[in-house]
């Protein structure tokens, strides 16, 4: 499923991240820049945090259009295909290190920009301790607009965003075990 959210804020829009227009990707979409619109494909089964929508706008300015594709992935080629078919100049994958290191390499040849949302553990807690779990939750309550909750198996672990970087290269050095 693919859906695209305008980020562009007048005197009376709402805050960035909550709100905005939401609708559901049919065919293809216009060019990257269609009255200075700039459109980021977020490849990610996690909503981006009202603050990493805020640094876009920063960085990108103007009107920044910020396309979900949130389903499953097969490879780095469907995202970069995905990424063509949408006008995205921007790329943020929350994906296997391989297709990030796949995407760095060919997206640039496309005029491409793969960015790296960094993130920091701030809490975890075990889904079975209350007192851990409301710890979590009080810190989350603190900074709602940069934070995410992510649950796994056996735990939640609270993330708090940084910053946006530009992925370069990815490298894997391994040596025999």
């Amino acid at each position: 499923m693919m859906s695209m959210t305008n980020n562009t804020r007048g005197a009376d829009a709402p805050p960035r991240g909550r709100g905005g227009d939401e609708r559901n990707e049919a065919g293809k979409a216009p060019a990257a820049r269609r009255g200075g619109e700039v459109r980021v494909l977020w490849v990610s089964r996690h909503e981006p945090v009202p603050v990493q929508l805020d640094v876009l706008h920063q960085k990108l300015g103007g009107n920044v259009l910020v396309v979900k594709l949130q389903q499953a992935v097969p490879n780095a080629e469907y995202v970069l295909q995905k990424a063509k078919e949408v006008g995205a100049r921007y790329i943020v994958p929350v994906l296997p290190l391989s297709m990030i290191a796949h995407l760095a390499e060919q997206a640039p040849r496309e005029g491409i920009t793969v960015l790296f949302s960094r993130m920091k553990v701030v809490a975890e807690a075990k889904k079975d301790d209350r007192d851990a779990l409301q710890k979590l939750f009080e810190l989350y309550r603190e900074r709602p607009e940069a934070r995410t909750v992510v649950e796994y198996s056996d735990r939640l672990r609270l993330f708090e965003f940084e910053r946006f970087e530009v992925v370069k290269k990815v490298e894997v050095v391994t040596e025999p075990w």
